[in-house]
């Protein structure tokens, strides 16, 4: 079952007879279909972009990346940020992942601008995002200088 010539995205006849079922099936499904394809890929691709690294605990603001406690409840938040998460190596902050439905002019000039002020750097992906897959953009930031993608190559979906 698949892709008849291995390709990521076709039209409906390059597809197999039984992908193509599939796709009539989901297609009826009408505004229930990303929520499927949600529900279908979203666990596995957490694992993918989280493989090696362990979720922080406690707080979820940009300062853990920057080794700050800030008091509870005075962390800073990026701008548009939605469904974050810090990552940690040996202990260690690495990546803070952000998954927004969107992200508009002003979150991305006050982003390259905190970032910018903070020795942060940012990548933003449509297909690395495990919250609501195919409607959620994530934004992984790390410091400067560092590795901006968690996902080793052989991994990236």
């Amino acid at each position: 079952m698949g892709l008849r010539n291995g390709s990521q995205f076709l039209s409906d006849k390059d597809y197999t007879p039984e992908v193509q079922q599939l796709v009539i099936q989901l297609r009826a499904q009408g505004k229930l279909a990303d929520r499927i394809y949600a529900a279908a890929v979203a666990k596995d691709l957490k694992e993918v972009v989280t493989r090696g690294f362990k979720p922080a605990t406690g707080s979820k603001g940009i300062d853990r990346l920057l080794g700050k406690r800030p008091e509870p409840g005075k962390e800073r938040r990026l701008p548009g940020e939605d469904h974050t998460s810090v990552w940690c190596k040996n202990g260690k902050p690495q990546y803070l992942i952000t998954q927004p439905y969107g992200l508009g002019w002003d979150h991305l000039v006050a982003l390259v601008e905190f970032c910018k002020a903070n020795g942060l750097q940012f990548s933003i992906s449509s297909s690395l995002s495990w919250h609501f897959p195919g409607k959620t953009l994530a934004v992984t930031v790390a410091r400067s200088g560092q590795d901006l993608d968690p996902v080793p190559v052989g991994l990236r979906p």
